[in-house]
């Protein structure tokens, strides 16, 4: 009975929503941004790295939408700063970008990928009010296979989801017992207290190894690139730090903490263009020149001054 209730509620949901997806689209002259089906679809649940969380017992939903530095997007929308999904992006981290990497390589998931972005900066009251919807449906939907829902929004962004508010809550506030994580590049962000449902690891690029290892300081688990072959495995430990296999499970809310209060480090091996990678973006696990790396933190900091 109960079951029956959930599914009726969930077809007049979506009915509602679908009408008021149209009535949008026929007051906005911009109205081709967003397909029907697009906004059904924020979460993705097929992926080759989060589908080994099964086997921990946790189906994985991650959204993609598109980095504002593709040539696409910005031809779509305004150049201003605030458009910039990745503002911490470095070079290295831009050519790396999953954004084309695997499905993302085909014309449809790219325009898909666009037109939610699009939504997100032109609509953005529409575009949280969808995601609430997708994860209500995303938590019914690993409930029915047995596993538990782990969420990740910022699959190719890094947005600060924590300060986005709809009905005056952001989003880990409306779901409180939901596991949502993420990657992010924005130091920044753990300058304050972060929602206690919202784990996040910060990521290495080739220009912010300072503020990396300040945080790893702090009990902050940062991921890096390495250049270790997928034959080989990784040291135990670099610069000190302890090391996590980050290949085995992309659910980084389940790594576990140094005794010493000290993050650990989060090895993850170069894939796709990232082998080819001259920036300093993938690291070696034997080799670290620590003045050329607090050189490019300077120059790192100087850009984002200048940037933001």
């Amino acid at each position: 009975m109960n079951m029956k209730k959930t599914q009726y509620k969930k077809i007049v949901f979506d009915y509602i929503l679908n009408i008021a997806y149209n009535l949008r689209r026929s007051l906005f002259i911009k109205g081709e941004y967003m397909k029907k089906s697009d906004y059904r679809t924020l979460l993705g649940y097929q992926n080759a790295k989060t589908s080994k969380g099964s086997k921990k017992g946790y189906l994985t939903g991650i959204m993609y939408l598109a980095p504002a530095n593709t040539l696409e997007l910005l031809n779509m929308i305004n150049k201003s700063k605030e458009s910039n999904l990745c503002p911490f992006a470095s070079k290295g981290c831009k050519k790396a970008c999953l954004f084309t990497a695997g499905r993302g390589g085909f014309n449809n998931v790219k325009e898909a990928r666009i037109n939610k972005t699009k939504l997100f900066f032109e609509d953005r009251e529409f575009f949280m009010r969808s995601l609430i919807s997708n994860i209500d449906s995303g938590i019914t939907k690993a409930k029915n296979k047995g596993y538990e829902l782990a969420i990740r929004l910022n699959g190719t962004s890094d947005i600060r989801w924590e300060d986005i508010m709809i009905d005056g809550k952001n989003i880990f506030d409306h779901f409180p017992d939901q596991i949502f994580y993420d990657y992010t590049k924005d130091f920044k962000r753990f300058d304050k207290e972060l929602p206690k449902n919202y784990h996040l690891t910060f990521s290495m690029s080739e220009g912010n190894f300072v503020h990396a290892i300040s945080l790893l300081e702090k009990g902050v688990n940062v991921a890096v690139v390495f250049d270790t072959k997928k034959t080989e495995k990784f040291n135990k430990t670099w610069l000190g730090y302890s090391v996590i296999d980050g290949d085995e499970t992309d659910l980084r809310f389940l790594d576990k903490k140094s005794r010493n209060g000290k993050g650990k480090i989060v090895a993850l091996r170069a894939k796709g263009d990232a082998k080819k990678d001259k920036t300093g973006f993938v690291r070696s696990m034997n080799v670290v020149d620590i003045s050329l790396e607090e050189k490019r933190n300077k120059i790192y900091d100087k850009y984002l001054k200048e940037n933001m």
